[in-house]
């Protein structure tokens, strides 16, 4: 069973009171100042493992847990020794990563749209294998790599690439970069590591739940 610092009881206690909206509270706090949020670890580990990142930010923060604790904000202290901040996470709101990687994979395919329809050259929604190449030669071979994008998407090797194949190799190449950019997004990462319901959204309530699993 671990004990919870009175600070971060009090912090738990505040955001269970005041927080409308949420079903859960993350910790349940009662007369005395003993919980036991040891299966909320446990989670946590368990989550964290295959993730070399997460393994890593896991066991600074266990490390840490001391200064977390004592600090004048935990919560404050938990998210900036965390990474979170870095993503635009903001202390006491809901924080919907799961909307904000919705949104970059949306940034990633219009930008792979508009280039893909640069070789459009007659403007048929379509690109023939002349078109890129003269698209290719114009941009000086700046845009080698819409070949590699042209030779993936022509499943049917016609030379052609419709909407339908268009529409796939963007897809599967916004998905491809999106995985490399969430990679290095350590913010994001741990907050689907705190996100205890798995929903998508950080709340108040589950950061104060993981802050209360790092303690001893």
């Amino acid at each position: 069973m671990r004990r919870l610092p009175a600070l971060v009881l009090f912090i738990a206690g505040s955001l269970s009171a005041s927080i409308s909206g949420h079903a859960e509270t993350g910790i349940s706090v009662g007369s005395g100042d003993f919980v036991d949020s040891s299966p909320d670890f446990a989670l946590l580990r368990q989550r964290a493992e295959g993730n070399p990142m997460l393994l890593r930010t896991l066991d600074s923060l266990v490390r840490n847990r001391a200064a977390i604790a004592e600090s004048d904000n935990p919560l404050a202290t938990l998210a900036d020794m965390a990474g979170l901040r870095s993503e635009g996470f903001v202390l006491g709101e809901d924080y919907a990563f799961g909307q904000a990687d919705l949104v970059a994979n949306a940034r990633i395919r219009g930008d792979l749209i508009g280039r893909v329809f640069s070789a459009d050259l007659n403007g048929d929604m379509q690109i023939s294998r002349e078109e890129l190449r003269t698209a290719l030669a114009s941009s000086g071979n700046s845009e080698r790599n819409m070949a590699e994008l042209f030779i993936l998407g022509d499943t049917d090797e016609d030379n052609l690439l419709d909407l339908g194949e268009i529409r796939t190799v963007v897809t599967q190449e916004a998905n491809r970069r999106q995985g490399g950019i969430s990679g290095n997004r350590r913010g994001v990462q741990v907050a689907w590591l705190f996100d205890f319901d798995s929903n998508g959204t950080l709340t108040p309530a589950e950061l104060a739940r993981a802050a209360a699993a790092l303690q001893p």
